[in-house]
């Protein structure tokens, strides 16, 4: 997300409640420590051999030290934020409720230093830390960094490409039989923590671009690259949209990716020039809107489409011999793939402020 979303009020992180159990293992440790080294000097003084007896003394001192320093260190240290576990309304990626407040959205999740995100096609999991903790240098607060925080969008558009891999491992889906991310360079607009970006790179993506307007963001972006281990393949760059910005960046994404990027009218423009520019000329969009109470998802992405044609792009739907999706040799559905991404209970929540709309965008062909 850029940095100008609309502004969210500020979030605390969560209590450690494990604080207090550290404290009394540490007492006992240091009292069961404090014993031994007793015993240690009483049986190191008893007359016997001497020089043998001091020398036996020294080293179970030393052992006894060595050991309980290391024990100490471990559990005084107090746990990482992102070892707290997760609300149950949160785990496995969970797509949970808003609530508005004055000029801004907040839900519960958001309020989490970090967030474990299933890939279910691949086994995998990764690890999302949030910029709403002091751990990567956030400030506890959102509020004109609406980037540092995942967002039910992101979340969606993740489970909308691992549904397209988990259909290509059954079955090409593409009309050439090759795959959508496997082997392409993909770029994120709006990559925020990155979690779609990482994504795309654990689904077979041979690089992934994650950029972003705000340069905060892409910090945390770059911590959440090296969090999952995957430097290799995945970068994280500043990117202002724009024509002369994206010129970095000419022809060089097969694949587009980004999610509620469309909500400011002022910002249509930038954007579709964004994507004309860095797309390859056979490469495509995929664009995924939320809707959230008070804005209208058709009306937002309608008023996106009537400019993207003006920059070179056009729309691709499912009649046109360009859309790329196809099993058993019939046109696949995008939005019956994104219905099968999420529970009754996560549909509901949907539904209840607009639901969400895929679509797909490539460069105009020369007549």
């Amino acid at each position: 997300m850029t940095a100008n979303r609309r502004r969210r009020r500020r979030i605390r992180p969560p209590s450690n409640s494990s604080t207090r159990m550290l404290l009394v293992l540490r007492g006992t440790v240091l009292c069961t420590v404090f014993t031994l080294l007793i015993k240690a000097d009483a049986f190191a003084f008893r007359p016997t051999d001497g020089y043998n007896m001091m020398r036996r003394r020294s080293f179970l001192t030393w052992d006894v030290l060595s050991g309980a320093v290391l024990l100490i260190a471990t559990l005084g240290s107090s746990p990482p934020a992102h070892a707290a576990e997760e609300p149950p309304e949160c785990r496995n990626g969970a797509i949970v409720a808003e609530s508005q407040v004055p000029g801004a959205y907040q839900q519960i999740c958001m309020e989490l230093p970090t967030r474990t995100i299933p890939i279910q096609s691949t086994g995998d999991a990764l690890t999302i830390s949030q910029g709403t903790g002091t751990g990567t240098g956030g400030t506890g607060s959102v509020q004109g960094r609406t980037g540092v925080a995942v967002w039910n969008s992101s979340l969606l558009l993740t489970r909308l490409l691992d549904a397209i891999s988990a259909q290509e491992i059954k079955q090409p889906m593409l009309r050439q039989g090759s795959s959508f991310l496997k082997g392409k360079t993909v770029m994120e607009l709006g990559c925020g923590t990155g979690l779609a970006s990482l994504a795309a790179a654990k689904l077979g993506a041979s690089r992934v671009i994650a950029t972003d307007g705000n340069s905060e963001v892409v910090q945390l972006t770059k911590f959440n690259i090296d969090k999952n281990n995957l430097v290799d393949n995945v970068e994280a760059a500043e990117l202002k949209w724009g024509l002369l910005n994206a010129a970095d960046f000419f022809d060089e994404a097969d694949i587009i990716i980004g999610s509620d990027l469309t909500y400011n009218s002022g910002t249509w423009r930038v954007l579709a020039e964004t994507m004309g520019a860095v797309l390859k000329p056979d490469g495509l969009v995929l664009y995924l809107s939320l809707g959230h109470s008070g804005f209208n998802v058709s009306g937002e992405l309608g008023g996106f489409l009537s400019v993207v044609e003006s920059e070179g792009l056009e729309l691709i739907d499912e009649s046109s011999d360009r859309w790329p999706f196809y099993m058993d040799g019939s046109v696949s559905s995008v939005s019956r793939l994104l219905s099968r991404c999420v529970s009754a209970s996560e549909r509901t929540v949907l539904d209840s402020n607009g639901g969400a709309r895929v679509i797909v965008l490539g460069r105009k062909k020369r007549k």
